[in-house]
């Protein structure tokens, strides 16, 4: 596949060094976990910026998951220069792993509690802007170290095939404005329908 672009791949270890060059105008910090749809979340992402994280209550991504895991395993790799804001607090020994292991002194975590913390840094004057894994219907918009939209948008897999990211080519169809019928399929194998009830989907 050939690239429209020139991309410049990361050659550093940590979250830290892959934005490094991007941090340098403004007080940063990472928010670690994903905004959640579920009824649990204090501040559901239900308004504009839909993600896929179950179609019922029943199969929602759970707590664990986007509060716990995906912001643990985030804040392994951070690095020691920007702050990483967590909602609920890694037990020491998966601290003390990780500083063994990948040589990172995690000091620069943030807890704030679950139930206010986009209230919070969406007020901060200690944070300038916040990087997201997903934009945040509840962070206002100028926080975001990314314009929310443009955000939203470049994490489509049609957009990335758009960009020329070596990637699979994916076609998006919105069947309220084009008829099944109208859609032209590849003529080759192998190729894969997906359905999507609404949003982008969670990625690890």
């Amino acid at each position: 596949m050939n690239s429209r672009y020139n991309f410049h791949y990361f050659q550093g270890s940590s979250f830290c060094d892959l934005f490094a060059q991007d941090t340098t105008d403004a007080n940063y910090a990472f928010i670690l976990n994903y905004p959640a749809t579920a009824s649990w979340a204090a501040y559901p992402n239900t308004k504009k910026y839909f993600i896929q994280d179950g179609s019922s209550e029943a199969t929602k991504t759970s707590f664990d998951k986007i509060c716990q895991k995906e912001p643990w395993k985030n804040l392994a790799v951070l690095g020691d220069t920007l702050p990483g804001i967590v909602i609920t607090p890694p037990h020491k020994l998966l601290i003390d792993y990780w500083r063994e292991h990948f040589n990172f002194s995690n000091t620069n975590k943030e807890m704030i509690n679950c139930s206010v913390y986009l209230h919070e840094l969406s007020h901060s004057s200690r944070f300038d802007h916040l990087i997201t894994l997903f934009p945040f219907d509840h962070l206002v918009p100028e926080k975001h170290a990314i314009e929310p939209d443009t955000h939203y948008r470049l994490l489509s897999k049609v957009t990335l095939a758009e960009l020329g990211v070596q990637c699979p080519k994916y076609s998006s169809y919105d069947l309220h404005q084009v008829r099944l019928q109208d859609i032209q399929l590849p003529e080759t194998f192998p190729y894969l329908v997906k359905t999507s009830l609404f949003g982008v989907s969670i990625h690890n």
